[in-house]
């Protein structure tokens, strides 16, 4: 994934890929009932490597970052915390975070999505974090379903293929 793109000019491309695909859009959380938005705060955060995430990992959480929409309403195994940085995080309650299989290119991957419930009721997408390599048949106890039947997030058009994203 991003074959070609040098390792400086990923966060500006995933956040032109968010700005231009997802930013300002709700998408369903799961098959909870609730959607959560995708906000300019979501892109810095999910365009950022966290200092304890290898350069491998911030490539697949890069690559991901182009089905946003495909992670949220995949989540299973979807769990609250609360919000144990009241003093940084304020306005959050809680989060919600649950579990994504996705393919990129011809690799699979578990990674845990993660959203901010705000205390006036909203929800935002936070960022993409636990990104674990996987098999076919670790995606199927995921999902207790048929490996054959999967519903894989994985989407034709990624930044490595749509024009768009090529400079």
């Amino acid at each position: 994934p991003l074959k070609g793109i040098p390792a400086k000019n990923i966060p500006r491309k995933v956040r032109e890929v968010i700005k231009e695909r997802f930013q300002g859009n709700a998408y369903p959380i799961g098959d909870t009932g609730d959607v959560a938005k995708v906000t300019a705060r979501s892109k810095n955060e999910i365009s950022h490597q966290q200092s304890t995430m290898g350069y491998e990992d911030y490539r697949t959480k890069a690559a991901a970052a182009h089905q946003i929409d495909e992670l949220m309403s995949s989540m299973t195994r979807i769990k609250h915390a609360p919000n144990l940085k009241k003093t940084q995080k304020p306005n959050v309650a809680s989060y919600t975070y649950g579990d994504v299989a996705v393919k990129i290119g011809d690799r699979q991957f578990t990674v845990r999505v993660n959203i901010e419930n705000w205390n006036n009721g909203n929800k935002t997408l936070y960022d993409i974090s636990s990104i674990k390599e996987t098999s076919p048949q670790r995606i199927n106890l995921l999902r207790g379903g048929d490996v054959n039947n999967s519903t894989i997030a994985n989407n034709a058009q990624d930044v490595n293929t749509d024009n768009r994203y090529q400079h």
